[in-house]
């Protein structure tokens, strides 16, 4: 497993971010004072960790450092092992995926028909999404959700109790392939990327 933190992530689109300012209003008065918080060393694990909503400083996000699927000689489905994703932030995080692209030479035979879906669940819910298709890499993606997770304490909002939410999913690869087409062992690797999304209000 691989921690990844904001500024460090790998094949993972950069997020926009806003602040959300209150305003208070002086009338009638020749001086005013605004409050002024300064965290150094400001901790995304806590929720009072003194960082602006919404800010991708936000994300602390723990991802599988490499992933798999196959097939046996002969057979027509894809297997693999099931992974995970945890947030370790003291905000809620919305996984997505932007892309599932090519790395390298393709060395599988299209006429294999290969199909295979990223098959995600986070507590009830449950999403699959098509990363191959014909044989091919799906390419772009406009940064499909995966899963929403709860922060560290399993919480979407600041009042909601713990535990209410998953802040972990679990993935696995489905699909098909015409098994009689592959007489020798075919390899391809594919970069799945991701995008990690803080919301701008706790």
């Amino acid at each position: 497993m691989k921690k990844w933190i904001a500024g460090l992530t790998i094949s993972v689109g950069i997020l926009g971010f806003s602040t959300n300012v209150l305003a208070a209003e002086i009338n009638g008065e020749s001086t005013g004072s605004i409050p002024v918080q300064g965290t150094l060393g400001a901790d995304n694990t806590d929720e009072n960790g003194g960082i602006d909503e919404g800010n991708e400083d936000w994300v602390n996000v723990t991802v599988p450092s490499k992933t798999l699927f196959y097939s046996s000689p002969g057979e027509d489905v894809i297997k693999a092992p099931t992974y995970s994703i945890i947030n370790n932030s003291g905000r809620p995080v919305t996984i997505q995926a932007n892309g599932f692209t090519l790395n390298g030479p393709n060395g599988i035979n299209q006429d294999t028909n290969l199909e295979v879906n990223l098959d995600a669940t986070a507590g009830s819910s449950f999403n699959s999404i098509p990363i191959i298709k014909e044989g091919a890499a799906i390419g772009p993606l406009s940064n499909v959700k995966i899963a929403e997770l709860g922060n560290n304490a399993g919480k979407l909002t600041s009042d909601a109790a713990d535990g209410s939410a998953p802040s972990e999913m679990t993935f696995t690869y489905s699909g098909s392939l015409d098994g009689s087409k592959v007489t020798t062992k075919q390899v391809s690797n594919y970069n799945l990327k991701l995008r990690f999304v803080v919301p701008d209000t706790f």
